[in-house]
């Protein structure tokens, strides 16, 4: 079963047995992990508390708490005599077991950063799952098509009723002290408050109860604001991780490629005479982020002051601060660490394997064969995904899977 398939389709296993019920027994089957896999997803999730997620502090530690639990099932699971795709998988599962223990020690989203309560969007991310730590229960609003379906505004305003409580949940939830975080995350909740009275406007007069909940939760994402607001200069500390934090971030959980560099030098671009120059400044642009993504987490800049230096190091002009692309890349760098410098090391990572790849297979190396092996492979880091097609650990993966 590919990374893909097992991340994609297999919720419904193991359903009918309590979480964190089954013993950690040894085992050596795949199926095994197959079945620790559902259960891991469904226990992610938060709690429900009248349909509105959990993330008071008794549950969270609670979550913190059962994770251990999980963490045994799949120490107990000796994948080394598996394919290597399965061996693969193993390290998947465990590397979202460790993003959730770093979610707990350190980054706490739910107590340290207001946008992570934004559940209302109108553009379609551009990631299978959307970017930075965020709160259940997500209103997509793009996905929508005017005028609403009965079934339709039902589940909208399913989603929008759980808007008030939850904010008024937060205000009890955010005792962090990390002022970039809080004073960006403030905007955040701000737009989310536009959002909503462009909804308002789109929904009109003859939607009941929908109309009156756009309504409600817009008040109480403008309380929030406020209350936020008014919080705000009480909020003194740095809102990077720190570099010890970082660095085990980037060993034991995992990121993005970035493929634009890599088509150009294939010549995919030869006949439009300003691909070069625009790429090469898209990629200038990208490293001045993700320097201000390092500095940031080290807490040597704040994120006003790394949006500044990117800007000013993006040639002619084209990463503006009186725009929206700067902070709003920086605020997500800050709250998901290592999203910036990833698309660096990604691509590094990629030309690693791409050489790998043609030194293994000499003259039956084909960059469309090279590329169905990549795809076929699933979402999943290139690191792993270097083991998985040359079946051979390099040193530098070989640290990264010590426990």
């Amino acid at each position: 079963m590919r990374a893909i398939c097992l991340i994609a389709s297999v919720l419904l296993v193991g359903a009918d047995m309590p979480l964190g019920s089954r013993t950690a027994a040894r085992s050596d089957r795949y199926g095994d992990l197959v079945s620790l896999f559902a259960d891991w997803r469904a226990f992610q999730k938060p709690k429900l508390v009248d349909g509105v997620p959990d993330y008071t502090a008794p549950a969270m530690a609670a979550q913190h708490r059962e994770l251990a639990r999980y963490r045994q099932r799949l120490a107990a699971i000796d994948p080394g005599g598996w394919p290597v795709n399965q061996q693969v998988d193993w390290h998947l599962v465990r590397a979202e077991m460790n993003g959730l223990d770093f979610d707990h020690r350190v980054l706490r989203p739910w107590a340290a950063n207001p946008a992570f309560y934004v559940t209302v969007f109108t553009d379609q991310s551009d990631q299978p799952a959307r970017e930075g730590p965020l709160a259940y229960g997500a209103v997509e609003l793009w996905s929508y098509a005017f005028p609403l379906t009965p079934e339709r505004a039902g589940r909208m305003d399913a989603g929008l009723r759980a808007i008030p409580p939850l904010l008024q949940q937060a205000k009890k939830n955010l005792v962090g002290n990390a002022r970039d975080l809080w004073v960006f995350g403030t905007s955040s909740l701000k737009q989310q408050s536009a959002d909503l009275a462009a909804l308002a406007a789109r929904v009109g007069d003859g939607a009941g109860s929908l109309r009156t909940d756009v309504s409600r939760a817009k008040e109480a994402t403008d309380a929030f604001a406020a209350w936020l607001e008014a919080q705000a200069r009480s909020k003194t500390a740095s809102s990077g991780v720190g570099v010890e934090n970082y660095n085990w971030y980037l060993k034991h959980v995992l990121h993005l490629v970035p493929w634009e560099e890599m088509m150009l030098q294939a010549g995919m671009f030869d006949a439009r005479p300003r691909a070069r120059e625009l790429i090469y400044i898209m990629l200038a642009e990208r490293a001045a982020r993700a320097l201000g993504d390092l500095w940031i987490h080290s807490n040597e800049l704040t994120l006003e002051q790394a949006a500044q230096f990117a800007s000013a190091n993006t040639p002619r002009g084209w990463l503006r601060l009186d725009a929206n692309t700067v902070g709003a890349e920086q605020h997500l760098y800050l709250q998901q660490p290592a999203y910036g410098t990833s698309y660096i090391t990604g691509k590094i990572q990629v030309e690693a394997l791409l050489s790998g790849r043609k030194q293994q297979l000499g003259d039956r190396f084909t960059m469309k064969g090279f590329m169905d092996d990549f795809d076929a492979s699933g979402l999943i880091p290139v690191s792993l995904l270097r083991w998985e097609l040359t079946k051979k650990v390099p040193d530098d993966v070989a640290r990264m899977l010590e426990p």
